[in-house]
């Protein structure tokens, strides 16, 4: 347990940040992330540098004492696996920017495996964070079906979760399609590679020969097609945008529990006692 001042603490955090005491892959992709889903770093910032050793030196030290960055002994399980799964999503979502600009063969379909990912784990980060504000961390945990609706309620009249669910839904049948069916057809214009935008894969341009006739018509064709890197930007655009809109709740209640009121339960999974 580290005795310290939760006013100092609230006050040391805001100068952390990937560039300067994440890890390496923090330090040199975070900047990808973080254009669009700054609220990332945010929370990384309240949650993630409470519970490591980085609190017991300057900030400025933590670039040369790697060893800081990892956590103190007696953290709550709970902690760390909402830890895990939010560094998953970070993971994925810098494959996805990773692959966007890649030349790999099949980078679109490794791209959609990791959104689709990427979009599970944040569902699975809002349902255990939720639970965790609410129970924290009781092993007497809900079932799914009530965790799910807790979240709904987390965020009140928003319709922000339901088209979050949505677009989760929309894109797990893309990726389905990609990777457990025959390749959409792709169709060379110029220097663009078109394919199918989604709403037409299905009924439309379900083999390789409709897409292929569709070029003799491209005039009259060309807007239920959409350039391939333009499609994985958008998609990740969105789901980045979405998260960061989703995470601004998580944190408000987050800063609220541990740094305003300093719930007791909180502070002692933080491994934290409070002098203030």
């Amino acid at each position: 347990m580290v005795e310290i001042s939760m006013t100092g603490l609230a006050a040391q955090v805001e100068e952390h940040s990937f560039c300067k005491t994440g890890d390496g892959i923090e330090r040199t992709f975070g900047s990808l992330v973080t254009t669009r889903f700054a609220n990332a770093e945010r929370f990384w910032r309240y949650f993630v540098v409470p519970f490591t050793k980085r609190i017991a030196i300057h900030p400025t030290l933590v670039e040369f004492l790697p060893g800081f960055i990892t956590p103190r002994e007696g953290i709550a399980d709970c902690i760390l696996k909402i830890n895990e799964i939010h560094y998953s999503i970070f993971l994925h979502l810098v494959a996805c920017h990773e692959l966007m600009v890649s030349k790999a063969f099949l980078a679109f379909t490794d791209f959609f495996v990791h959104l689709s990912t990427a979009h599970d784990l944040a569902r699975e980060f809002l349902e255990t964070v939720v639970d965790y504000f609410e129970n924290y961390g009781d092993v007497r945990t809900r079932g799914h079906e009530e965790r799910v609706k807790a979240v709904y309620k987390f965020y009140g009249s928003s319709p922000i979760y339901s088209e979050f669910d949505g677009f989760g839904k929309l894109i797990d049948n893309y990726r389905n399609r990609i990777v457990h069916r025959p390749m959409i057809g792709m169709i060379k214009d110029h220097t663009e590679i078109l394919i199918p935008r989604k709403e037409y894969v299905k009924n439309h341009f379900d083999s390789f020969q409709k897409v292929f006739k569709a070029t003799a018509a491209m005039d009259q064709n060309r807007d239920k097609f959409i350039e391939l890197n333009l499609e994985m930007k958008t998609d990740l655009n969105q789901l980045e945008d979405m998260l960061n809109t989703l995470w601004v709740r998580v944190i408000e209640e987050l800063r609220t529990l541990l740094f305003l009121q300093n719930n007791p339960r909180i502070l002692s999974d933080f491994g934290l006692e409070n002098t203030d």
